[in-house]
This record gives C-alpha cells, structure tokens and sequence, in this order.
C-alpha cells in the first residue's frame, strides 16, 4: 500500500547523484510518455523564448504521435535538441542533467532521486495536490497545471532555475531528503506484515505504472484498509519500462493475469 513520497519505489538503476554545477548546460525534458496534448513542443517554445545555449535531452514515450514534427525543431532553435523516443535507459540521460522539466509523476520523482532540480506541470487535476506536497517539501518547483500554462509561462517559471545556482542547490537537497531510496523496503515490510497470515483478500487493486495508486485511488484503498479489509496492490509497470517497445513487445503479452495474481497471493 503506496499513500506518500516514503513509500516511492525508485528503479535500481537510479541512485542519489551528485551536486550539480553552477551553471545549467543540459536541460532534461519529459512531458509524459504518450504526451496527446504535446506538451513537449511547448516546453521547446518555452526555452527558445529564453535564449537557452546549451544542450536539451528530451524524452517521449513510443506513442508520442508528434515525433516527426519534433524533429523539424532540430537546427532550427538555439540550443542543440537531442531526442529519443521510447528509449529504456532513461536514468542514464537523467543523470547527467543540471535541470529537469517534466509532467509530475514517475520521472519527476527519479530526477529529485538523481538531485536533479526539477520543475514540473500536472496533466490532471487530481495530480495538483500530489504536486504541490512536494512543491511544499522544497523539492520541486511547480507550475501549475499543463493544461493553463502557455510557453511565455513556462519560460517564466524556468529563467530563475536556469539562473540562480542557489535555488536548485536547495531544490536537489530537499529531494534528497525526501526521497531516501527506502521506499522498497517500506513496502515491503508493509507488505511481509499483510501477508503474513495467508488470508485472501478482499481487495486487489491493479495499476499499470508506479505512482498510479497515488494518484488516482490512494483515497478509496485507505477507506478499504480503515474498514479492516484485506487490500492487496499489484503494480504491472516499471515507469517508462513499462512502455510498449519493439524489442519487448506491449505489456499484456509479457504480463499474464495468472502470474500477477500468484505473485500477489504467494
């Protein structure tokens, strides 16, 4: 049962970077995997109106349906585009980033555990108050929702990141501090201690990504375990390893409804 940021499974490639420099030179951007609205393009607008020099890595998920229109942008702003589409080494691409840009989620919370300082845009509204603990937390900057937001805002709400080394020096240090990489080990204490007695559940919750349980059901499976029901939640995805790829094929044929619900009852 994932309910808070203590509880974020963080995949094992991901491990707490080291401080960044004082001067931005690559910037990472993920808008989400499938991105329908194309954010993406936005967020490039958004940085060629700042006069941005350096180097911007983006990230789009396998059915991202703008790609071939992204690719035009390339020579044809300030800074040099670097784009890849449905890649499963994103941590490595992550890593090497002085500044994130991201739609909250999965990769917003790996770029904090990399204490890559982040600046983040909700897609939904039940997101926005997910987004704004951590933005309490110190740990990201948020925009706001994607969906009210133009490219003259979004520049905006990046100019101070990209130009005070003190402000994502602070960012990349809360995050440090909330997120521990203990997160696995909370579950699965959690989980040890449910399942211990070999009773069936009443309730199996299933989501597709991590973080899904966070967002869109934390409050019904907390009023499950309150009424003393026996709650279980299976998490089908591995964040952007979850994605459709050519090598692996889509997630329901590598993801079998029997296997799932003997791991979970095992």
């Amino acid at each position: 049962l994932v309910l808070d940021h203590e509880f974020l499974r963080i995949r094992e490639e991901i491990d707490a970077g080291p401080a960044r420099g004082q001067k931005v030179e690559e910037i990472f951007v993920s808008m989400g995997g499938v991105d329908l609205d194309d954010r993406t393009h936005l967020a490039i607008t958004a940085l060629e109106e700042l006069g941005f020099a350096g180097k911007v890595t983006v990230v789009v998920g396998a059915a991202y349906p703008y790609f071939e229109k992204l690719k035009l942008k390339q020579g044809a702003v300030p800074f040099t585009l670097e784009l890849h589409q449905g890649i499963n080494d994103v941590g490595r691409l992550m890593a090497r980033a002085d500044l994130g840009l991201a739609a909250f989620g999965t990769t917003a919370y790996e770029l904090v555990g990399l204490r890559v300082p982040v600046a983040c845009v909700t897609h939904k509204p039940w997101q926005a108050a997910s987004a704004a603990s951590f933005s309490d937390l110190g740990a990201v900057k948020y925009l706001g929702s994607a969906s009210d937001l133009d490219a003259s805002q979004i520049a905006q709400g990046l100019d101070p990141l990209i130009n005070d080394a003190r402000l994502r020096e602070s960012l990349a240090n809360a995050g440090a501090d909330a997120i521990d990489f203990r997160g696995v080990e909370r579950v699965a204490t959690i989980v040890e201690n449910t399942f211990r007695s070999k009773e069936p559940l009443d309730d199996l919750f299933i989501m597709a990504h991590p973080g899904d349980e966070l967002f869109s059901s934390a409050g019904t499976i907390l009023t499950r375990v309150q009424s003393g029901r026996r709650v279980g939640l299976l998490v089908l995805g591995d964040g952007y390893l979850a994605r459709a790829s050519e090598e692996k094929g889509p997630l329901w044929e590598r993801v079998t409804s029997r296997e799932s619900f003997e791991a979970v009852n095992s």
